[in-house]
């Protein structure tokens, strides 16, 4: 699509635009610890993904996005009244999946869905996928002016923007919660957020990952997106051309990585960059250098879902020899460093062994 419609194209969006920005980047109607959003695109009555996602509801965050016909469809579907009750039942939220082409489909048009869930469906929000992330004013004002409807409708509604990748922060206006990142696990470890993303709450960010085989990796893929600062994600095996429609084969993995994820990503310019490690990847010892304010403090060892291994006392030359504290060799692996009591970003580190 190539882009907002003519009426949205009128002098009137200048208004519309600078009344919008003005409050850029609104509070999010639910700030809380990290957890779960699955794009759950599996019909409730050809697989486990809604009943998975009731069963752990009860244990982490956990906001599921039902699509029946890429959006409402025509009809309710009772499979999806069922599997949605479930969910909220059990303390989780479903938001309903709408498409927005990059702001090229008529407000109305996208509203229009908004209402049909609204009738048909008792849900928590919206879902607004294909979001537009260019520096269109008009396509920034077009995402404000749709949240503000839909809040206008239903007060206490979570809405979730999709842009899928790296954006800009007028978008904020636009959402209570970014999806900066919508693709395979090989390329996500080599993805890097914005730089701006570090001036916003960790509560705005969403990573949705991808075609990740083993628990391993996606225990490093949660782990990653909390040190990148994102307190929602959402990791499948499953892979393209629709990799949403699967329960993931770790799924029970990825609740209890969720569940534990504890290594904190906030920081500050100043202790940024103070732990240094060396070599990185390591078979053996990894030493470590601390600068500043850091030095001499304990080292903290963790592995990728935040559980606590191992401490490395304050010496001249601390390093930690890849063991826990009890003595045991840990596998290869990716795992974190942190200085204990201290806001600086943990360090990654990776045992090649």
């Amino acid at each position: 699509m190539c882009g907002a419609p003519k009426s949205w194209r009128a002098i009137g969006w200048s208004m519309l635009a600078l009344g919008s920005l003005s409050a850029m980047a609104p509070r999010p109607a639910h700030p809380e610890r990290a957890g779960i959003i699955v794009p759950a695109y599996q019909n409730p009555t050809t697989g486990t993904l809604w009943g998975e996602c009731a069963r752990a509801s009860s244990r982490v965050p956990l906001v599921a996005v039902m699509n029946p016909a890429n959006g409402p469809g025509s009809e309710v579907d009772p499979h999806y009244v069922s599997a949605s009750g479930s969910v909220r039942s059990a303390g989780g939220r479903v938001i309903g999946y709408v498409y927005t082409s990059s702001a090229g489909i008529p407000l109305d048009s996208v509203l229009a869905e908004v209402d049909r869930y609204r009738e048909w469906y008792a849900l928590d929000g919206i879902f607004l996928d294909g979001m537009a992330n260019d520096p269109d004013p008009a396509h920034v004002a077009w995402y404000a002016a749709l949240r503000d409807s839909i809040r206008a409708r239903e007060p206490t509604w979570l809405v979730v923007g999709a842009p899928g990748m790296n954006t800009l922060p007028e978008y904020l206006a636009g959402a209570d919660i970014l999806s900066i990142f919508e693709s395979n696990g090989q390329s996500y470890f080599d993805w890097e957020p914005d730089t701006w993303v570090r001036d916003y709450p960790a509560s705005r960010f969403l990573h949705l990952v991808h075609t990740l085989s083993s628990a391993d990796s996606m225990r490093q893929a949660v782990a990653r997106a909390r040190s990148r600062g994102a307190d929602w994600v959402y990791v499948t095996h499953d892979g393209l051309p629709n990799p949403w429609d699967e329960t993931p084969i770790y799924w029970d993995a990825l609740v209890e990585a969720v569940e534990a994820s504890g290594v904190s990503v906030e920081t500050t310019a100043e202790l940024r960059g103070g732990l240094r490690a060396w070599p990185n990847p390591a078979r053996r010892a990894i030493r470590f250098e601390l600068s500043g304010d850091l030095a001499p403090q304990e080292i903290e060892i963790l592995d990728a879902a935040g559980h606590l291994i191992a401490r490395i006392n304050p010496a001249p030359f601390p390093e930690w020899d890849g063991y826990d504290q009890r003595g045991r060799s840990v596998p290869a692996g990716i795992y974190f460093a942190r200085v204990r009591g201290s806001r600086a970003e943990p360090v990654r580190l990776a045992l090649v062994r």
